[in-house]
């Protein structure tokens, strides 16, 4: 398309692209259901994806339910926000939150339930994320007699993966996990982490109100400033400029780059000139 479009107040469903170079730019991916297992925002294979400056809320996928001899397993599922296969992708800019991943039940004693994996984004290529802000997902096994089945990667279950700049904070059971070589995180802000790497805390990031889906940061927050400084990437999911000061004192690699998705910007209260308020 080579024109401008708008599109709204439609469904758009069952949809599928296979190869090719996608992007997905300022958008609002919410409430979409993977009901084949995979993906309940995206799903995208043998491509090369690029996500940018977008939100996937509320999205789910699921593994079908399972009522059949002992032996068999309940469906399986992973992506609850995004799910790559064999897919090359990019994340810049973006909200993954309160996406979830279930597996299907089963009935049988001698069976398993359906087990899950990346509650936000599950991948088995390369990834690259930088700036996002990745909280409240979750993954939840299928249901079983015996408890069985496993539940990996509330946040990221990936195999290769490079995390810049980026908040991973209450998503269950876990923020990473990944079955070969996860590269070492740099100035994240990750709960519960305890595995190191250059300018990497875990401290509550301070959201506004993430039970409501508000994820800009506090005054207080010790995000502000502890980023590092990425080539070509200038402004936040909103269009604020990068880089901009916060708090006195020096964080991060003196680039005054925040961690997660929203730069903090302050401004002067009109009604009280020594008070500051956040600026969204």
């Amino acid at each position: 398309l080579s024109s401008r479009i708008t599109i709204n107040n439609c469904l758009i469903t069952q949809n599928t692209t296979n190869g090719g170079n996608p992007s997905v730019h300022e958008s609002y991916i919410i409430m979409g259901y993977g009901g084949d297992s995979y993906g309940g925002g995206i799903y995208s294979t043998n491509s090369s994806l690029v996500i940018s400056d977008s939100i996937i809320d509320k999205n789910r996928s699921s593994g079908g339910n399972v009522d059949s001899p002992a032996g068999s397993s309940g469906g399986d599922s992973s992506g609850g926000g995004i799910d790559c296969d064999t897919t090359s992708t990019s994340l810049i800019n973006c909200i993954l939150s309160r996406n979830t991943s279930t597996g299907g039940n089963v009935v049988n004693d001698q069976s398993r339930g359906g087990s899950v994996y990346g509650g936000g984004i599950r991948s088995n290529n390369l990834v690259s994320i930088s700036n996002c802000t990745i909280g409240s997902n979750n993954v939840q096994k299928g249901i079983s007699p015996n408890n069985t089945g496993v539940e990996l990667g509330g946040g990221i279950y990936g195999d290769y993966a490079t995390i810049i700049n980026t908040i991973l904070w209450n998503n269950r059971p876990n923020q990473i996990d990944g079955t070969t070589t996860l590269t070492q995180p740099l100035y994240c802000d990750i709960q519960d982490w305890i595995s190191g790497g250059v300018g990497n805390i875990s401290l509550d990031p301070q959201f506004v109100d993430s039970v409501n889906g508000d994820y800009h940061l506090r005054p207080y927050s010790p995000c502000i400033d502890a980023g590092m400084r990425i080539e070509n990437l200038l402004t936040d999911i909103e269009g604020n400029a990068r880089g901009i000061k916060g708090v006195l004192e020096q964080r991060g690699d003196g680039s005054n780059y925040d961690i997660g998705a929203y730069e903090f910007i302050m401004r002067r209260n009109a009604v009280d000139s020594k008070a500051w308020e956040m600026y969204e």
